[in-house]
């Protein structure tokens, strides 16, 4: 944990760092902040927080949070500042798990870049017009933290004991972002992957094939808790009555479609319908144009990188980065939401 210590300080300690990322802050969400707005699912929040919505499709975090602050009570100014608040430290953590792989050799100015985009990133922010964000900051902070635990667990490999422990911790934080938003599943996936693409650039050694496996691990223990968690609440609340009222978002209930007669002409127009999205549209919207650009960057250096370093993992994992936020159209026979990938 000492080394933690000092990665985070090391970047914490910057003032430029602070002041960047307050400005980003301010900037991004500080209209947001001060002028309350109503999303469609806001009429019936009590719906969801209070009665218990929320916990049948698994998304049961705010719903506890509830039970024990009444959340869902407070003024959007309240509940907007802290979810910008929790937004900058997960912005933050990532930047010191960026950090911890490649040290001194990015300038400062350029982690400072890097949670400022996470911070102000459109995609993120178009969420925060429903009350109570779906609990997306909170998402991050966790897959975040998680990620940590899966950095420090490729440090300590070669312990059993070490590697049980962290990728115990890993699977509980990936749990409690998958009890905010089923989606963050797709996110912590990505960040495996770019960790793990970060360290191979910086020549950090990382076994793949044991990194991946005990990732596969966690994320069945981190399902399995949330199928649990959502199962046992739903008793201990009497919310039985509920489930016929929501949309079930459990792994089995999402690929029902593939059973169905038109799974192949779902599954077709679905792929369509992420061309349209996430291509043709980047010409018009700017978030995606500048998705599609960070894709081919990406996709060139990786090549390169192959040939450079001779490591045949750099293309391998980051095809896998592109591919990552797109596990959703196979799951759910359904374009993916921007907000999702």
């Amino acid at each position: 944990m000492g080394k933690w210590k000092e990665d985070f300080l090391a970047v914490c300690k910057d003032k430029r760092y602070l002041l960047m990322l307050g400005l980003t802050a301010l900037c991004a969400y500080g209209f947001l902040v001060t002028h309350a707005t109503v999303g469609i699912d806001d009429t019936p929040y009590a719906y969801y927080f209070e009665e218990g919505l929320n916990v049948i499709v698994g998304r049961w975090f705010l719903f506890l949070l509830n039970k024990v602050v009444h959340i869902s009570q407070f003024t959007p100014f309240i509940t907007d500042l802290a979810g910008v608040l929790i937004l900058m430290a997960a912005a933050t953590v990532w930047c010191v798990l960026l950090y911890s792989i490649c040290g001194d050799r990015v300038p400062k100015w350029g982690y400072a870049f890097f949670s400022c985009i996470f911070l102000s990133c459109p995609l993120i922010s178009e969420v925060y017009t429903y009350h109570l964000h779906n609990g997306v900051s909170v998402g991050y902070l966790c897959t975040g933290v998680s990620l940590c635990c899966f950095r420090e667990l490729s440090r300590r490999m070669g312990n059993r004991r070490e590697t049980v422990r962290w990728g115990v911790l890993m699977a509980v934080f990936v749990f409690a972002a998958l009890g905010c938003y089923e989606s963050f599943m797709v996110v912590w996936l990505l960040g495996l992957f770019l960790v793990m693409l970060t360290q191979r650039y910086m020549g950090v050694g990382c076994r793949i094939w044991r990194l991946l496996a005990a990732a596969l691990g966690g994320a069945v223990l981190a399902l399995a808790l949330r199928g649990l968690t959502a199962a046992g609440l739903t008793w201990l609340f009497g919310l039985q009555d509920l489930r016929d009222k929501a949309v079930q978002r459990s792994v089995l209930d999402a690929l029902g479609w593939v059973f169905g007669p038109e799974a192949m002409a779902e599954f077709g127009m679905a792929v369509k319908r992420v061309y349209v999205m996430y291509f043709a549209f980047g010409y018009a919207y700017l978030p995606i144009g500048i998705f599609v650009g960070a894709v081919i960057v990406m996709a060139g250096a990786g090549v390169y990188g192959a040939v450079q370093k001779r490591d045949v993992w750099l293309p391998v994992l980051t095809l896998g980065c592109f591919a990552i936020p797109f596990l959703l159209v196979a799951v759910e026979g359904k374009a993916t939401l921007y907000r999702s990938a």
